[in-house]
């Protein structure tokens, strides 16, 4: 869990003032006109954040120094790379190329690696980190304007193709969403079966083990626990059903029978926890159906993700417009950031004015815990931003 706090780049796109920014912990924007360099920062910062340095190689800076606090290991830690004497990839001659070759391999996405698995040029990091899994890389989210289909494309579709259909690119789009909510569903049905496995011992504990104290309760909270238990016992789908009777005579055992008084609590309790859990994806299902138009709304079925039409009739991901497809793309991606660093270039791309005016807002909504940094020449974007939020290139 890492953000950016400070960044320092020379020689961006050839300026001979250094750009230097102190970024906010949640918003950020970079703002200008095309070919300002919006899109190159946004690359520099995601090859900091992946210790990337033949990344830099193909990008028009001479310098970059990325300050990245650890929420982990509670510091700061700058990362520097600075352009050195030796030619890039492009301005190589047939003979050095094929000594790369010997040497390096070229991964999926383009970039170049040592095949004993190191950079080929490495970013300098003060003070060094001690060594862990994947402790060359800070999670983050890179979202390109390429982002319906990058890095989606399966290695057997990639070949030496140069261009792909369109139903191979929805095909693409559909199996990257499905994938990425497939990880972050089951991530939270397993906290959802620890909360349960935990509520479950603390009964067992209170059956064999039955305190006497009891907690002062009401009417109201009886009726609210009932509700809250009732869809406790719903959720054990493999168990014979069992049913709590009305809500009458549940009222009326609850306030008589201390033993389950506290039974019923720490079910009542499992289910709080339970749903706070979920609001991640209920606040996620209920923001796109709430943007789409024309009726269209997204739900879950069989824990996959589904668009269903004003007429109730099912549409397939793939089929979507295109900014219901960004849309969908950006939203999950965000949702499942964490306290990381999320980087979009061109956040407007197909959206109507509608969507850019409330996507900052509604993307804070989902996930207030990440740092977000934009890349665009929107107005309505960052309409509703202080300016402290704005950075002109």
């Amino acid at each position: 869990m890492a953000h950016i706090t400070e960044i320092k780049i020379e020689g961006l796109l050839g300026r001979k003032d250094p750009i230097h920014i102190q970024l906010n912990r949640d918003v950020n924007v970079f703002f200008g006109e095309n070919g300002c360099g919006k899109t190159t920062l946004l690359k520099v910062l995601d090859a900091a954040l992946s210790r990337d340095g033949p990344a830099m190689e193909q990008l028009p800076v001479t310098k970059a120094v990325v300050d990245i606090f650890s929420l982990e290991d509670e510091r700061v830690y700058r990362h520097t790379w600075e352009r050195g004497s030796e030619p890039t990839i492009g301005q190589m001659d047939p003979r050095q190329l094929e000594l790369l070759r010997r040497e390096y391999v070229e991964t999926l996405d383009g970039r170049i690696l040592l095949k004993s698995g190191r950079s080929a040029a490495e970013w300098k990091l003060t003070p060094s980190r001690k060594k862990r899994p994947n402790a060359n890389r800070w999670a983050h989210t890179f979202l390109p304007t390429t982002r319906l289909y990058f890095n989606d494309l399966m290695p057997g579709r990639v070949s030496n193709r140069a261009q792909f259909s369109e139903s191979e690119l929805d095909q693409a789009f559909s199996d990257s969403v499905n994938k990425a909510w497939l990880q972050f569903y089951t991530k939270t049905l397993t906290e959802v079966r620890t909360i349960q496995e935990s509520g479950l011992r603390e009964v067992l504990r209170q059956v064999l083990n039955p305190k006497n104290d009891s907690p002062k309760t009401s009417a109201s909270d009886a009726d609210g626990i009932y509700t809250r238990v009732a869809n406790f016992l719903a959720r054990q789908s493999q168990s014979e059903q069992i049913s709590l009777g009305s809500l009458a005579s549940f009222r009326k055992r609850y306030e008589e029978d201390n033993n389950l008084r506290q039974i019923v609590g720490n079910l009542d309790n499992v289910e709080r926890k339970i749903e706070l859990t979920m609001v991640p994806i209920n606040s996620f299902l209920d923001t796109i159906s709430r943007l789409f138009s024309r009726g269209k709304s997204l739900k879950l079925t069989n824990n996959e993700l589904q668009i269903l039409l004003a007429d109730d009739r099912a549409l397939p991901i793939s089929q979507l417009s295109s900014g219901e497809k960004h849309l969908i793309k950006i939203l999950l991606s965000t949702m499942t950031a964490g306290f990381n660093s999320v980087l979009i270039d061109e956040p407007e791309l197909s959206m109507h004015i509608d969507w850019q005016q409330v996507f900052v807002k509604t993307i804070h909504s989902l996930n207030p815990k990440c740092q977000l940094i934009l890349a665009s020449h929107s107005p309505e974007v960052m309409a509703e931003l202080p300016d402290e939020y704005i950075f002109k290139l």
